[in-house]
């Protein structure tokens, strides 16, 4: 069957990424970011291709983690996210790392690992100013005795996260930093054998968040895109995937006509439109409209109108198109112009690209 809309992923490429990452932080330890279903590019095909390149695996949930384990992952996998009680028994039993950020959390990991007769495993996460998860750089004093007198709990990290990791503005970050740093310096975080910060904007963007840890988890610059388009000198990545649609209709409207819903465009002179098989329920997000174009035989072509649910119209006048031709809408470097237009983060349009009706491809 012909495809009507679908990403092309080259996993050569994204295992080449991690590689050059490796080598730009002269050897650390990486973390692979595979949450989300890998942003929504296919957690089950592009993590295998990783496990040689990574030290460990990160991701959000347990129900993830257990999913990425099926896929044949031996390295280690922590979960970054906070974890119901529920959910500590099967992940203890099958030896994926957890994010410590509390007292109960504690106490309730060494019930079920005790029971087992197993370890659980931990890294402890510290709230430097992100204020979701974690434990305040004040509550350690009294914690860090508790947790290494523990049974049944063995502390394999401890981290924090950065909230303006890649922002031109640096202070925010650099407080964070040396908020972590401090905690460091209490003498039982030597016996933490992992420290780290470091994400994909920090990696580019402050180099001291990792230059001295232990190692950078890396989610978005695996597949050579940027979390701010400021950062692309600073490692030369290729992007991974592109996307594409077909043209299904072609027609010439006079001056004047209004098309798409909303009548949010009106030609200006005789145009002639294609429409194209691809709409916001694939991922071509609806406030694109009228601000973002394609490219039909090597040209662009600007969106015109509102994108609808399961198709797009685009100005192909002087282009010569025709009805099954491809159409690319997704090419190196639009992640990151789609993101500015929607002033939004680049993976959230990855993630938006998760619909099973854009067909993935993997190269």
């Amino acid at each position: 069957m012909v495809k009507r809309a679908w990403l092309e992923i080259s996993l050569s490429q994204i295992a080449e990424n991690l590689r050059k990452i490796r080598q730009y932080t002269g050897g650390k330890r990486v973390m692979a970011c595979v949450k989300a279903d890998c942003y929504g590019l296919g957690m089950k095909a592009i993590a295998p291709c990783l496990e040689k390149e990574a030290d460990c695996f990160g991701v959000a949930t347990v129900a993830e983690a257990l999913e990425l384990k099926k896929t044949g992952i031996t390295k280690p996998i922590l979960v970054l996210g906070p974890v119901l009680k529920e959910e500590l028994e099967p992940a203890v039993n099958a030896g994926i790392r957890l994010t410590l950020f509390s007292l109960p959390l504690l106490r309730s990991l060494s019930r079920v690992a005790l029971r087992l007769q197993k370890t659980a495993l931990v890294h402890l996460k510290i709230d430097t100013g992100m204020g979701r998860i974690g434990l305040r750089p004040s509550q350690l004093s009294s914690f860090f005795p508790q947790l290494f007198e523990t049974s049944g709990v063995k502390a394999e990290g401890i981290f924090t996260h950065l909230a303006t990791a890649e922002a031109a503005d640096k202070t925010y970050a650099r407080e964070q930093l040396r908020q972590f740093e401090l905690v460091l310096t209490h003498p039982l975080a030597s016996l933490f054998p992992l420290k780290h910060v470091a994400n994909s904007g920090a990696l580019l963007n402050l180099p001291e968040s990792w230059k001295s840890f232990d190692l950078v988890r890396i989610g978005l610059l695996l597949y050579g895109v940027y979390p701010d388009k400021r950062l692309k000198d600073k490692l030369k990545l290729q992007c991974a995937l592109r996307g594409f649609t077909r043209v299904a209709f072609i027609k010439e409207v006079p001056p004047g006509s209004s098309l798409s819903y909303g009548a949010s465009y009106t030609t200006k002179k005789k145009t002639r439109i294609a429409t194209l098989s691809i709409g916001y329920a694939d991922g071509l997000r609806r406030n694109l409209s009228n601000r973002f174009a394609v490219v039909i035989k090597g040209r662009q072509a600007p969106i015109i109108g509102t994108i609808c649910m399961d198709q797009t119209l685009v100005d192909i006048s002087g282009i010569k198109a025709k009805e099954g031709d491809k159409v690319c809408f997704l090419q190196p470097g639009k992640v990151e112009e789609m993101a500015e237009i929607l002033q939004t983060a680049a993976q959230e349009i990855l993630c938006g690209l998760a619909s099973h009706r854009l067909e993935k491809i993997y190269l």
